[in-house]
């Protein structure tokens, strides 16, 4: 991972850096205390199920918060997300148009532990679960997408 991100988001203790990796941009979900960030969530990028993000823009809106949006195309897949703060969340809403099989996708995150402290997933659309064997939170779609070309979405905040 590179020691300087290309973009962060913070809000009250929660910080989300972005990176690049290659050709495509990875990010991690950190806690602050004390101005001291620890990693709780390691985004998984590189598998053909997961997002391929290669370009970041970023964008403030007309009350001055940091808006982030990315976007990239592999493995049949065109990924776009936008992540934004308020008061409650840093929010990620994410879509991918799927053209091939497999139609379907997962966002994947790796973490240290199993129960990170301070940290909750909220407003999800789709399901998620966390692998206790491997530290893994994989978040998939709502809805079966037998049919191609299909949207998925997903919608998730981090408290």
């Amino acid at each position: 991972m590179a020691s300087t991100p290309i973009a962060t988001l913070e809000r009250r203790g929660l910080r989300v850096d972005f990176y690049q990796l290659d050709d495509r941009y990875s990010h991690t979900l950190s806690i602050v205390r004390d101005a001291q960030p620890t990693v709780v969530w390691q985004s998984i990028e590189h598998h053909d199920e997961g997002p391929a993000y290669q370009e970041l823009h970023e964008q403030t809106d007309h009350q001055g918060n940091t808006l982030l949006f990315l976007n990239g195309a592999a493995g049949g897949a065109h990924w776009s997300m936008s992540v934004q703060q308020d008061d409650k969340a840093i929010t990620f809403d994410v879509a991918a148009r799927v053209s091939t099989a497999p139609p379907m996708r997962v966002i994947e995150y790796q973490g240290p532990t199993t129960e990170p402290p301070g940290l909750a997933c909220s407003q999800p659309v789709g399901t998620f679960h966390i692998d206790e064997s491997t530290h893994r939170l994989t978040l998939s779609p709502t809805g079966e997408h037998q049919q191609l070309p299909a949207t998925l979405r997903w919608k998730y905040g981090f408290l």
